[in-house]
């Protein structure tokens, strides 16, 4: 017997497209060790600029198939875009923690914000080279075009004291930062909106593997988070596809679900 019998496909649960929330999910509880919200305190940019800051957010974390991007988030104000890979999922984390800490032109000083976009595109300084410097932060101009140079996590004032890829080893496998048998390297694709009509919050999850789509080719200026953008939709089936009867409340519970839905590959 194999799967294309035409017996019941629960005799091969392996196989399956994984389309709404599996049987066997359950939400993942890390250590006792870690705090409930651990993610939400430790990245609390990011974590705000996520959940708490725009009705409409879409959140692409970790590489797109091959290409250069590896992240890329847009809260319809400002974008987000990380082209080169950081070595661990704290100093992944970091790098958007920062860019999401940095604020748009005239919001501090007038009240008001000058532009009515922002690019933002985080280097890990342990990345940085001078091609890098010359692409992005030649023309940087401060709230609206900015590249800043982030340092590794442990650098800041009150870093983790736990290692992140051994609380979360199928999200860092999913990242590429580890090998795991039934964890194939892929992405994160997350949508927070408000609907609408009800202004009830919505939330779309997607787990992806394998290649991106090519997108088309950007007229935007070089330079810009805009080369980041229509990276990360999959050319296979998505290893999960979420849209309804799923809640997220913060950065911790979106790596909580991601995790969970992992251990049932």
């Amino acid at each position: 017997r194999d799967a294309n019998d035409e017996d019941d496909l629960s005799s091969f649960p392996r196989n399956q497209l994984k389309y709404g929330i599996p049987v066997t999910y359950q939400k993942y509880q890390p250590p006792t060790n870690c705090s409930y919200n651990l993610l939400d305190a430790q990245f609390s940019y990011l974590n705000d600029w996520i959940f708490h800051n725009a009705t409409s957010v879409t959140a692409n974390l970790f590489q797109a198939g091959r290409k250069k991007n590896y992240g890329f988030m847009d809260n319809k104000f400002t974008m987000m875009y990380l082209p080169t890979k950081p070595d661990n999922l704290a100093n992944w984390l970091e790098c958007f923690n920062r860019a999401a800490s940095t604020k748009p032109a005239g919001v501090e000083q007038e009240g008001y914000t000058h532009y009515t976009w922002q690019s933002i595109v985080p280097i890990p300084r342990s990345n940085l080279t001078q091609q890098l410097i010359n692409k992005y932060k030649s023309n940087e101009k401060h709230g609206f075009c900015d590249a800043p140079i982030v340092e590794d996590h442990a650098s800041y004032p009150g870093p983790l004291a736990v290692d992140l890829q051994t609380i979360f080893p199928k999200i860092a496998a999913l990242a590429g930062l580890r090998k795991d048998k039934r964890v194939p390297k892929g992405w994160i694709s997350f949508n927070r909106r408000k609907d609408t009509g009800t202004g009830d919050l919505q939330y779309d999850l997607v787990i992806c593997k394998g290649n991106a789509r090519e997108s088309r080719k950007s007229k935007a200026p070089k330079g810009l988070a805009f080369e980041g953008e229509n990276q990360h939709e999959s050319v296979e089936e998505p290893l999960f596809q979420i849209s309804n009867g799923i809640e997220v409340r913060g950065l911790h519970d979106l790596f909580c679900v991601v995790e969970g839905l992992l251990r049932t590959l």
